[in-house]
């Protein structure tokens, strides 16, 4: 996968955005605030153990480069009695998230495009 592609799956922008009535709803400014800056030092403080996960799989990644990436790598790590079926459990398992991240844009998109239209119609009158 490419960088590029990566990036544009996670959808760090559209998730957060997506999730604002909620906050706004359940807890207000001060919540999304505090909860912003706890969550941010939380993730500085674990940063150690992601990078430790990001070195391993830049270790993968570089002893097998190929274009099949998850599922191919997992069929070379695994034991070869068990590397065909690992791959396709693998392989579905990737297939399923990236229906649901589309679901999510979906969804997000619409709540969006929602908040677009409310916003123009109340200033317009």
């Amino acid at each position: 996968m490419s960088l590029a592609f990566t990036f544009t799956s996670i959808g760090a922008a559209a998730s957060v955005i997506s999730y604002f009535q909620f906050g706004l709803q359940t807890g207000g400014p001060v919540v999304l605030i505090w909860g912003w800056i706890f969550a941010s030092v939380f993730l500085l403080i674990s940063g150690n153990t992601s990078k430790l996960i990001a070195f391993c799989f830049a270790e993968i990644v570089s002893a097998f480069p190929f274009a099949g990436s998850v599922y191919f790598w997992t069929g070379k790590i695994c034991m070869p009695k068990y590397a065909p079926f690992a791959s396709y459990i693998c392989g579905n398992f990737i297939l399923l998230g990236a229906i649901t991240n589309v679901s999510s844009y979906i969804i997000s998109s619409s709540q969006i495009l929602h908040y677009i239209i409310k916003v123009t119609s109340i200033y317009k009158t």
